[in-house]
């Protein structure tokens, strides 16, 4: 995954988030972020991981598990606290629950302009 596509997952979680979570439960709220971002970029990550010769494979996973973490650390708190404000107890549940990209895609409002299933395909 880009730096690019990585920066626009976590905008349209930030949307998403911001106009999801109702009740502010601060830690509530940054499972659901780790959940859902922990879903989409590992959806795209492993189809990466899986088009590599076996050889490789491994030092690729590695580079993006670093990603991973970089970027969670550095956008975690900002983005729960985003869901916080937004106080959607119901959304940021069903982002805890789902285990599949496609799932996570499910809990993200329909009558916004937030996509994610780029990430899901």
């Amino acid at each position: 995954m880009t730096a690019t596509r990585l920066g626009h997952v976590f905008l349209l979680l930030i949307v998403a988030i911001s106009i999801g979570c109702r009740r502010g439960d601060k830690a509530k709220c940054e499972k659901a972020v780790r959940n859902v971002f922990t879903l989409t970029f590992w959806h795209t990550a492993e189809k990466q991981i899986a088009a590599l010769p076996e050889d490789q494979r491994l030092a690729k996973r590695r580079e993006l598990e670093q990603k991973f973490d970089a970027k969670i650390k550095l956008e975690l708190d900002r983005i729960a606290s985003q869901c916080v404000a937004a106080d959607d107890d119901d959304r940021a549940d069903c982002m805890i629950k789902a285990d599949t990209c496609a799932k996570a895609k499910a809990c993200m409002p329909d009558d916004t302009n937030v996509d994610i299933s780029k990430e899901c395909d």
